[in-house]
């Protein structure tokens, strides 16, 4: 019985197939550590539930739930070699559990995968252009706005012309900065208040006075995202889909090519990708973070990170955001 037990097991290993070594599977354990979300999600919950405050939080439920529940599904599956549909077998009562595992996975796999999509599309303008200027460098004017600017807050005091000065005055985002400092504004220009306009105040004033406010202008990145690549301006919102993105469709097909070749053997072939994908997103990361220390305004970023904003926590998304990023 018990050699007829073993050929049994022997035969479903070679049919389910298994690790070459073990080296793959504690690569595949480390890949599960990086991915799109820390470049794409994590600093964007840290920066809106506080910043350095966010991390305590979500330290403690990763130790309580997250760490746990993921050795126990991982041990469950390697001792029983099964999948997690079957393994729940042994308890019926679990069933649903398995089933909610498969589903949950085939939906962020799903949208997951359109990330990807436009990080495919990125790479192939990017290899495109290797010799000329990247299209969302500058405003083209096949997709850009009047908005469009090569610096999204223009500096009033680099601006020597004075129709110049008051043409971007009048593209402030916030009125209530402006009618605020009018009556000032006025009065030291020597005109009446209720009747002072943008056009009678002289440049000087207003480049002094307008620092502070916040101008509805655009980069060519952010306009050739939303008006290029996801064309959204032809969308006036769920009811309007609009047509069918062909360079986009290109490129989540690719992207569902390359997960199926990942994937057609079982883990033998994905544990051969897995000495790429395991080290390659490290490497990326750091190149990121040499990247991010050299850009103009890091030290904010950093002092943003290392400040805490605890009332942040009393904000119950957080807990929400904790739990959908420990998932």
């Amino acid at each position: 019985e018990a050699e007829k037990a073993d050929v049994y097991n022997d035969q479903e290993i070679i049919e389910r197939g298994n690790w070459t070594g073990r080296l793959d599977f504690i690569l595949s354990c480390i890949g599960y550590a990086v991915g799109l979300g820390n470049v794409w999600r994590f600093p964007y919950l840290c920066f809106r539930n506080g910043g350095g405050a966010f991390l305590i939080p979500y330290a403690i439920m990763l130790f309580i739930a997250g760490i746990p529940l993921f050795f126990f599904e991982l041990s469950f599956g390697q001792f029983a070699s099964q999948g997690p549909i079957t393994v729940w077998a042994a308890n019926p009562m679990f069933m649903g559990v398995g089933w909610a595992m498969v589903m949950i996975s085939a939906m962020v796999s799903a949208y997951y995968n359109v990330i990807i999509m436009y990080a495919i599309y990125y790479m192939m303008v990017s290899f495109v252009n290797l010799d000329t200027k990247l299209p969302w460098a500058e405003c083209d004017p096949e997709w850009a706005t009047n908005l469009c600017r090569q610096e999204a807050y223009p500096n009033f005091a680099s601006m020597t012309n004075d129709s110049e000065i008051k043409k971007e005055a009048f593209r402030l985002k916030d009125t209530m900065c402006l009618e605020k400092l009018l009556p000032n504004i006025s009065e030291a220009a020597g005109a009446m208040p209720a009747y002072a306009t943008i056009m009678d105040i002289p440049s000087n004033l207003l480049v002094h006075n307008t620092s502070s406010c916040d101008l509805d202008l655009k980069v060519p990145s952010d306009e050739y995202w939303t008006r290029f690549v996801l064309r959204l301006h032809e969308s006036d919102g769920f009811d309007a889909i609009g047509g069918l993105s062909l360079k986009l469709t290109i490129c989540l097909f690719l992207a569902w090519i390359i997960i199926f070749f990942c994937l057609m053997k079982g883990v033998k072939s994905s544990g051969k990708v897995v000495y790429f994908t395991a080290t390659f997103p490290y490497l990326i990361l750091i190149a990121l973070l040499i990247r991010g220390l050299t850009l103009e305004g890091h030290e904010k970023g950093v002092e943003f990170y290392m400040t805490a904003d605890w009332d942040k926590l009393k904000d119950p998304k957080v807990t929400h955001d904790i739990n959908l990023r420990t998932h």
